[in-house]
């Protein structure tokens, strides 16, 4: 038998050969998960980085305006609703198909933005909080008209919720005063369609509210033509002067 000093400095001697041993089978799986890694196509680690991006994003505005509920999409801008104290409806310039100058898109919302105010105080007009251009996107912010519901004339259409003919008569009076208002004060709204219009309140007391002011002009430069053909929006006529 050996000495008992020895006998203990030969266990330890085994005792870190064998954690030796672990450590480097452990960076010797590391370094081929790396090689594994590296094998990954450009297109998906740049679309794990987009949704990355997104996700944080996300969080940022959630953190800045609450939590958020999209309204609406259109061609050259997003609408979502925020929540925290107040209810508002926030309009973001997008370019979803690249063919847009961005600039020109937040010269439109700033446009937007002055046309509400120049109209005053009605209620069956959006109420302004202000725009924020100084960051990409543009942004405009509106108080959030149409409750929980978000309520358009379009989906009323529907046959749910049922809207009893009693309403219908005073939502289209409601629509006709607040267009007889934007007429006296100098404008044209220039896209009145069924999405351009939210129901605030509940069944029986409707406030049709009028939305979306990008394309509305000065009174003096609307144009108007004989109606040929199906009816479409004016920002869908291409080449052609805008309707009254």
């Amino acid at each position: 038998m050996g000495h008992p000093d020895r006998l203990k400095f030969r266990a330890i001697r085994n005792l870190k050969k064998k954690q030796w041993k672990k450590r480097k089978q452990a960076r010797q799986e590391k370094n081929t998960a790396s090689v594994d890694d590296s094998d990954v196509s450009s297109e998906i680690r740049n679309a794990q980085r987009k949704k990355r991006l997104k996700f944080m994003e996300e969080r940022r505005a959630q953190c800045r305006y609450g939590s958020r509920e999209k309204l609406g999409d259109s061609t050259a801008h997003q609408l979502r609703k925020y929540r925290e104290n107040t209810s508002v409806a926030i309009k973001e310039v997008k370019d979803g198909d690249g063919k847009k100058d961005p600039a020109s898109l937040q010269k439109a919302l700033r446009r937007e933005a002055e046309v509400i105010l120049q109209l005053g105080d009605h209620k069956g007009l959006p109420y302004l909080f202000g725009i924020c251009s100084k960051e990409k996107p543009a942004l405009l912010v509106t108080l959030y008209h149409g409750d929980e519901t978000n309520l358009t004339i379009y989906k009323a259409t529907k046959p749910k919720p049922s809207i009893a003919l009693a309403d219908w008569g005073s939502i289209f009076a409601g629509v006709a005063d607040a267009l007889h208002f934007i007429h006296g004060r100098g404008f044209v709204h220039n896209d009145l369609k069924g999405n351009n219009v939210v129901l605030e309140g509940e069944a029986g007391n409707f406030n049709p509210m009028i939305i979306d002011f990008v394309s509305a002009v000065n009174a003096s430069l609307a144009k108007c033509r004989v109606p040929t053909g199906p009816p479409l929006e004016p920002h869908r006529l291409i080449n052609r002067p805008r309707s009254c």
